[in-house]
């Protein structure tokens, strides 16, 4: 069972790394910004939260 978990964490992590690459494609730079990690992030259905102490 853990494998397929893993298997699934694996595609998901890859389809955000492929969108962020998109974003820095699209912008024509050669370097990945937290932004572009994101809004891949975003479009996956995720959401990045921050905590403030």
């Amino acid at each position: 069972m853990w494998v397929t978990s893993f298997i699934m964490s694996l595609t998901h992590h890859s389809k955000v790394i492929r969108n962020s690459v998109t974003y820095t494609e699209h912008a024509e730079r050669k370097t990945v910004t937290t932004l572009d990690i994101v809004y891949a992030l975003g479009r996956s259905g995720r959401m990045l939260t921050v905590l403030e102490h």
